[in-house]
């Protein structure tokens, strides 16, 4: 029997785009998927675009959801609760996928006896309609838990030179029970790195991950992108998903407790910088404040980079409250 694969599409005023993120999965050369669509509270023509596909597929695969407004988690989560795939792949609604994205995945689990948890696959960025550039793994490579235990865990979450194995959902093909099991958890009002938190659990929990050398997500990147756009962070959101990881990890394992403290120093320096940059009215004494927070606190004396490095800059930058060069640093 056919593997099934779970697409799960998130929608917020993404009319612009929808059409061809849609059009990506209805044409798979792999036709055993199902398409959820959940369109969380769009004020434009987004849930019209959904109806009219939906009415184009005879084989019933697409699901429509429509939510009030709650934000990508909260629209991930309802996704979840409607998901019947053995898998779940994670797809933006200003994304695509490439045709033969899940005949490729599915060719390459089939070729495994392991039960396959976890599939990384590479991307396109795409700026303009423009293909600017690819984003590669080497080569295809099976990790066992014991390869991931080994090669992976020392930088799962980030390491001291700041590097991390992902920190994106998009991208991936996990095991439903396995994704679900902590995105369910996740915490709904973060703004910035809420990906991160719930992958990086996945990538530590998982029993095995399968590494394929083939392009099969077009990331697009544009002005709206969160990642992209120009707007202030909520500066308490590294601290839930700091709280999240912790929860949801054994942090007596390995170094991951300095792990999650890298990645909270990380993720408050970018959200202090949002805010310097982009929120007028924004004081130091209301920054001040933030970094005294004892949680807070205590990331920036435990993380450990290494020296001159960006994060061990960032982190000399917070430590000493120098907001003036966190608005201008790199």
């Amino acid at each position: 029997m056919s593997r099934l694969y779970t697409i799960i599409v998130p929608i917020y005023n993404a009319g612009i785009y929808l059409e061809n993120c849609i059009y990506s999965v209805l044409n798979q050369t792999y036709s055993n998927w199902q398409l959820i669509l959940i369109n969380d509270g769009s004020t434009d023509n987004s849930l019209e675009i959904c109806e009219n596909f939906k009415k184009q597929d005879i084989k019933n695969r697409i699901l429509i959801i429509d939510k009030l407004n709650g934000g990508v988690v909260s629209a991930r989560k309802c996704g979840c609760e409607y998901a019947v795939g053995d898998y779940i792949i994670l797809l933006d609604s200003d994304d695509y996928l490439d045709l033969d994205a899940l005949y490729t995945i599915d060719k390459k689990i089939g070729l495994y006896d392991e039960n396959v948890e976890m599939v990384c696959f590479n991307n396109y960025n795409v700026f303009n309609d423009k293909i600017v550039n690819k984003i590669n793994y080497v080569s295809d490579k099976f990790y066992s838990k014991s390869e991931i235990e080994k090669t992976i865990y020392n930088y799962v979450i980030e390491d001291k030179n700041s590097r991390y194995f992902s920190n994106s959902l998009w991208g991936k093909c996990i095991a439903k029970d396995l994704y679900c099991s902590y995105q369910q958890c996740a915490p709904e009002n973060v703004k910035i790195a809420e990906d991160a938190a719930v992958i990086k659990c996945c990538l530590i929990a998982t029993n095995n991950i399968l590494v394929i050398n083939n392009s099969l997500y077009y990331y697009r990147i544009h002005s709206k992108s969160v990642t992209h756009c120009k707007k202030a962070f909520p500066l308490f959101d590294a601290k839930i998903n700091g709280k999240y990881l912790e929860d949801n990890i054994n942090t007596q394992c390995y170094d991951f407790q300095l792990q999650i403290c890298r990645f909270v120093v990380h993720n408050l320096f970018l959200a202090v910088k949002s805010q310097i940059k982009y929120n007028d009215k924004i004081n130091n004494k209301v920054l001040k404040n933030v970094l005294i927070d004892e949680y807070y606190s205590m990331c920036i004396k435990c993380a450990k980079f290494k020296f001159l490095s960006k994060g061990f800059v960032a982190k000399m930058l917070l430590k000493y409250k120098m907001f003036f060069l966190i608005k201008i640093f790199r």
